[in-house]
């Protein structure tokens, strides 16, 4: 684990060791988790203020549970806080210092209640990212795994704990400007006029693609501007013919994604590469960013005052296996804020063109890619009709 996850883990059990009640629903991938993350499941699974849940544990003796992936991220704090975005828990998430490697470059929202504590509190979004939580929490497929512990296992819960909690003062004491309590969330958050969140079916089979009707629906109502931002596309035809058809009713229809050179997925970079000549004649400009890292961030820009923020990416396995969610976000201050930000990534990226490949920008030099990706990225888009729909 790095550091990120560490202080992360440290602050959980922290704000346990306090009296806080924490419940953590993680993805069953990490149910083979390496040692020191188990002693850390170890330390959450002891703790008396902690529940600690694994959606769809991998079997490896039931095939049927490989597939069926939770990939939402967020936090829910009391009836005030809600976090919520594309952020895994690692080190190239959050741009940690020291950390020598590519950064994924990624995005969330901070949703604040102004009623929490009053008895108009439950009219939050808040409210309905807690009740979708409840219903995961719920089912037979999420399941306890560390419930009864062993002597041994239980001592190495408690050296753990006390050695992320150690972990988390320390970074407290190094950084006390990013936990101080005189933050005031009314001066770092602006007003909206409405939240909504949608949200995939939480099964662990294949899925009614739920979340991508509803986004179909919300940019097929737009008047005169969608812009995506998606790592990843990679679609069937029937998603092909949505976009297109969003794209000839709009003056303005964007795709922001990574190029080439700065995706770390080669497969679904390859299926994208595959699609591309099509997506040209889709979108008015196709955004790669050439930085330094890559994008990792999944929004969407309507019009001039909505907004969506969340886990899903545009592709097979968002749409149609892995549980995702999004805020839509009814706003223009919010609205004009997330396209600033979008707008930086674009001001790194060059327009790629079918005929003529990237267009000229002396300021934006095309960035290198690594041979073997080169290599690689042909075969594998000749092949990826055969893979696409796993990613």
């Amino acid at each position: 684990m790095g550091d990120s996850t560490q202080v992360f883990f440290g602050a959980l059990l922290d704000a346990a060791n306090r009296g806080v009640k924490v419940r953590f629903l993680i993805d069953g991938v990490a149910h083979h988790l390496t040692r020191q993350a188990k002693t850390t499941a170890y330390a959450l699974a002891q703790n008396p203020n902690v529940e600690l849940k694994f959606y769809n544990p991998i079997h490896l003796l039931k095939p049927w549970t490989f597939n069926g992936r939770l990939h939402d991220k967020y936090i829910i704090v009391d009836d005030k806080f809600v976090l919520l975005g594309g952020r895994n828990i690692g080190d190239k998430y959050f741009e940690t210092e020291g950390y020598d490697k590519s950064f994924s470059l990624d995005r969330d929202v901070l949703v604040y209640n102004t009623a929490a504590g009053t008895s108009h509190s439950a009219q939050s979004v808040i409210q309905q990212v807690n009740q979708y939580f409840e219903e995961i929490w719920g089912l037979n497929t999420s399941k306890h795994k560390y419930r009864r512990l062993s002597p041994a296992q239980a001592a190495a819960g408690l050296t753990q704990t006390e050695r992320l909690v150690e972990k988390y003062q320390s970074f407290v004491d190094k950084k006390p400007y990013l936990v101080s309590e005189q933050i005031n969330p009314d001066k770092v958050t602006v007003p909206t006029a409405k939240i909504s969140f949608i949200h995939n079916p939480s099964h662990t089979q294949k899925k009614e693609p739920l979340l991508w009707y509803q986004l179909s629906e919300l940019m097929r109502n737009a008047n005169h501007k969608v812009i995506i931002q998606s790592p990843y596309t990679v679609l069937n035809r029937s998603m092909e013919n949505t976009l297109r058809q969003v794209g000839e009713n709009l003056d303005q229809f964007s795709l922001l994604t990574n190029s080439q050179a700065s995706s770390p997925n080669v497969l679904a970079y390859s299926s994208y590469l595959a699609l591309r000549p099509n997506l040209t004649a889709t979108f008015d400009e196709i955004y790669e960013y050439q930085g330094e890292h890559s994008l990792h961030g999944k929004s969407y820009l309507i019009d001039d005052d909505l907004s969506l923020v969340g886990s899903y990416n545009l592709d097979l396995r968002s749409t149609y296996i892995n549980t995702e969610v999004m805020l839509v976000i009814h706003g223009q201050q919010f609205h004009d804020r997330l396209e600033d930000h979008m707008s930086a990534y674009q001001n790194a990226s060059l327009i790629y063109d079918k005929q003529n490949g990237y267009s000229e920008n002396p300021q934006i030099p095309s960035r290198d890619i690594p041979l073997f990706k080169k290599w690689i990225s042909y075969p594998l888009m000749k092949l990826s009709w055969l893979y696409k729909f796993l990613l």
